[in-house]
């Protein structure tokens, strides 16, 4: 006799189930076939029709269940997925923190030395933000920070990562970036952020900043670039101070 090939019926309610039980379900329905192939559908019916009601609805507790965990699972992702986030963003400016810039140097970094190629470091550090906090209040500070970032992010290329670092000190890192090219954009960024003035109540903020670049390879480890481009913009802004005090 020739087998049944009608294909297997997934019961109504059960289409949405997790793929492995509706696997599960032609698995067992195409076992049912075979039997009446072999016995006759009379004969085979009375033997399987117990057995396949109950195969069924097993299969029915088994997806349901298994949809449930499968959320939770989902839930729990993305929790997770917020959390390690939460970890690496700035949550005043929204701007990696010193933890996710660090994590996106070394990916820099090791890209550089698979592609033979390097890039620029820039560090900035507002001066005399102290002073902004004291007389404005920290609202004031606040506002001026999240101006910087705004400024900054306008200035970057989609490539480059922009990050505060902790306080009044921000990071652009700049993949692939050409040293010459990358001098002329510090200078352009220079006059930017000492240009710029923030708006709080009626009083204007003018920014002060110091900037120090560092160009680096694949051969350069994090904290050694990280060292270099602090120690150029401490440079710069010693130079800074003593210009303005002469």
């Amino acid at each position: 006799m020739p087998r049944d090939s009608t294909p297997p019926i997934v019961p109504n309610g059960l289409q949405q189930m997790p793929t492995t039980a509706i696997s599960e379900l032609h698995a067992v329905s195409a076992l049912i076939n075979r039997v009446k192939g072999e016995l006759g559908s009379d004969i085979a019916d009375e033997i399987v029709g117990e057995d396949l009601r109950e195969a069924r609805a097993a299969l029915h507790l088994a997806a349901i269940a298994m949809a449930e965990a499968e959320a939770r699972i989902t839930r729990q992702q993305r929790r997770i997925s917020h959390l390690e986030s939460l970890s690496m963003t700035d949550e005043l400016t929204g701007l990696l923190n010193r933890r996710g810039f660090r994590g996106q140097v070394t990916k820099t970094l090791a890209q550089a030395r698979r592609q033979d190629h390097g890039g620029v470091l820039m560090l900035i550090d507002l001066d005399r933000f102290k002073a902004v906090n004291d007389r404005f209040g920290h609202a004031a500070g606040d506002l001026v920070l999240t101006s910087v970032a705004g400024v900054l992010q306008n200035f970057v290329r989609e490539t480059d990562t922009v990050a505060r670092l902790g306080g009044d000190e921000f990071a652009i890192l700049m993949p692939a970036a050409v040293v010459g090219e990358s001098q002329q954009r510090i200078a352009t960024l220079d006059r930017l952020l000492n240009r710029h003035i923030v708006r709080y109540g009626n009083a204007k903020i003018a920014l002060h900043a110091s900037i120090g670049c560092q160009a680096f390879t694949g051969r350069d480890t994090e904290s050694d670039l990280l060292a270099g481009a602090d120690e150029m913009m401490y440079a710069k802004k010693t130079a800074t101070r003593k210009d303005r005090r002469g």
